[in-house]
């Protein structure tokens, strides 16, 4: 009896689900059908598009987290004029949010990542468009000599959460003290009061900020940088729309060939 009881509970749950469907998870955990999954991986030429929040000057957010402007947009704009398609900006999320969401093809482009190989299982990756150097920041003043990792030995290091830069940095995490920074506010708060001996950003990213606070002049990098990454777009590699993957590397290429993306970058930062 118990037998045939478990036999029509399972016929109930596959005809509810429907004959030819199966059932899946999706990144919060719910339950997801089949049929649901094939509307995500839909090819179209309306893209939904999203950038890393306050990445200076890849994205600017305005007006209680909107994004307005930024070089990824201007660079993402001057790849798809002219074509067939359209760019929907999606409301912003915290990065490991729009990972997520972009694994599973809640958006399908993201307009500025690093190339990591790790992400590669996940993340198709567009020829890099630009490049970014990190370096270390401090307060004028407080500046100290860095030709070599062992010059970072005892020092309070101020480090974005989740930032993974090198390996050097990362080995020699345990010879320093390492405080977990938010954002750039608190870098600056913390350098400020000498609970800090330096803070790891990009060039651009910092010093942009800087200058939006009138602080410019406060803040110095020392010694060279610890890297220089190749800015990226990305899409979730189950996308299946080579198509735009193909012309997105297309028109990089092109542009980068007749100096275009370097102009209109130039321009975006006020150079």
């Amino acid at each position: 009896m118990k037998r045939v009881y478990l036999i029509i509970l399972i016929v109930l749950f596959m005809v509810s689900c429907g004959a030819n469907e199966y059932v899946s998870f999706n990144e919060d955990y719910m339950l997801i059908s089949k049929e649901e999954n094939d509307e995500v991986y839909t090819s179209s030429d309306t893209l939904k598009v999203l950038g890393a929040n306050g990445w200076l000057p890849f994205v600017t957010i305005v007006n209680d987290g909107e994004i307005s402007d930024g070089v990824s947009y201007d660079v993402l704009n001057l790849i798809f004029e002219s074509s067939k398609y359209k760019i929907d900006i999606e409301p912003m999320v915290k990065w490991e949010k729009m990972l997520n969401q972009l694994k599973f093809n809640e958006i399908d482009l993201v307009t500025a990542m690093y190339y990591k190989e790790e992400r590669t299982e996940n993340f198709w990756y567009s020829e890099p468009y630009t490049t970014e150097k990190t370096y270390l920041w401090v307060k004028k003043g407080h500046t100290f000599n860095f030709d070599k990792m062992s010059d970072l030995d005892g020092k309070v290091a101020l480090i974005p959460r989740g930032g993974y830069y090198t390996e050097d940095l990362e080995k020699q995490k345990s010879k320093m003290t390492v405080k977990d920074i938010e954002n750039k506010i608190q870098a600056i708060e913390l350098l400020d009061e000498g609970l800090g001996d330096f803070f790891v950003s990009s060039y651009n990213n910092m010093y942009i900020f800087l200058k939006s606070i009138g602080r410019e002049n406060d803040f110095v990098v020392i010694g060279n940088p610890l890297i220089e990454n190749t800015i990226h777009f990305a899409m979730s590699n189950t996308n299946t729309n080579n198509e735009v993957k193909n012309f997105i590397n297309q028109r990089i290429i092109e542009l980068k060939e007749n100096g275009e993306i370097e102009q209109l970058i130039k321009q975006s930062l006020g150079e």
